[in-house]
């Protein structure tokens, strides 16, 4: 009897557990279609909201220059149902305008004015057709326009060279091109002297090298067009060694009817030489001299007035020479 009661009361409770879980069940199906019913009235509502998008400006006039700065966004206030509109917003964040410059016109005051209002169809064509553009801001973009001109100027190197021991730059170090074309407005232009190039490290540097280097950004530079955006720097490096030439010294500016005797009437020419071009050298080569009208106090400069152009670091010995002048 114990059992038979036991199991009515179990009973029971499966039956008052089961249709709880059926009142729990159709509670929440009434809350998710009262939640769907809820989302599809408001996404089929019109909403409205500004965002700000980047710009891009295209069809620049070819002989002409822009020297103001633009307007590197627009805000932008749309209009669309709940769907495309969160829909919208949520991409749009990677989208860029493009503005067309040659749509700008001339006004009673031959200002440029470039007209980007919310009637502006190319603008316009940018959006999906399920958004409506209520307000553009700013609705008009003033362009100062000017002539190009251009002239060429020098480029300036900003290496920082260190050579390894024993060794040296042959010559100077060569840029191609050594000037460039500069083009822009000719306020522009006139402010710029020099185009300077990236700094550029090389160090230990034990051997000929030929690098490229681009045109270092600069504020002056902005809105201006170059002709070159990189330059070819050559270096060429070769071990050196130190050497020496006797060279026999001539006078200058002798008055007629006189002679002189120098002491010493030869010089010794030290100096640093590639060991490639050693063999090339000459005392023939070199010619030292002194101005009779520049003497002072019995003694005249040596002056060496020419020379290989593979030597470098040249120092003279003596500098000064003492003189005898007789008639």
């Amino acid at each position: 009897m114990k059992g038979s009661l036991a199991e009515i009361v179990k009973n029971i409770a499966k039956r008052n557990e089961a249709g709880l879980n059926r009142k729990i069940s159709t509670f929440v199906i009434c809350i998710i279609i009262s939640a769907l019913f809820w989302l599809t009235l408001s996404l089929s509502k019109t909403y409205s909201g500004s965002v700000s998008l980047p710009v891009r400006y295209v069809n620049y006039p070819a002989n002409k220059v822009v020297n103001n700065q633009l307007p590197t966004s627009l805000a932008i206030t749309i209009e669309s149902t709940g769907f495309n509109y969160l829909l919208y917003k949520w991409s749009i964040k990677k989208k860029q305008l493009i503005l067309d410059i040659s749509d700008a016109y001339q006004d009673k005051n031959r200002s440029y004015k470039l007209p980007i209002g919310k009637n502006n169809d190319k603008l316009s064509e940018q959006f999906s057709k399920d958004i409506k553009i209520l307000k553009v801001t700013p609705e008009t973009i003033t362009l100062n326009v000017e002539p190009k001109v251009s002239k060429m100027v020098p480029i300036k190197h900003n290496i920082n060279l260190s050579l390894a021991p024993h060794y040296q730059l042959n010559k100077a170090i060569q840029l191609n091109p050594k000037r460039i074309k500069i083009t822009g407005s000719k306020d522009q232009i006139n402010l710029i002297d020099t185009v300077e190039l990236e700094t550029t490290q090389l160090l230990n540097l034990n051997s000929s090298k030929k690098i490229t280097i681009a045109i270092k950004p600069s504020e002056h530079l902005e809105n201006i067009e170059l002709s070159d955006k990189t330059v070819t720097a050559r270096l060429e490096v070769d071990k050196f060694t130190e050497a020496q030439s006797e060279v026999p010294l001539t006078v200058k500016n002798l008055p007629a009817g006189f002679t002189i005797k120098l002491f010493p009437d030869v010089i010794t020419v030290k100096y640093k030489i590639g060991f490639k071009d050693f063999k090339n050298i000459n005392e023939e080569l070199f010619k030292a001299e002194v101005d009779f009208k520049e003497g002072k106090n019995n003694r005249l400069t040596v002056k060496l007035v020419d020379r290989p152009n593979t030597i470098n670091t040249v120092k003279l010995i003596p500098e000064k020479v003492e003189f005898i002048i007789k008639k």
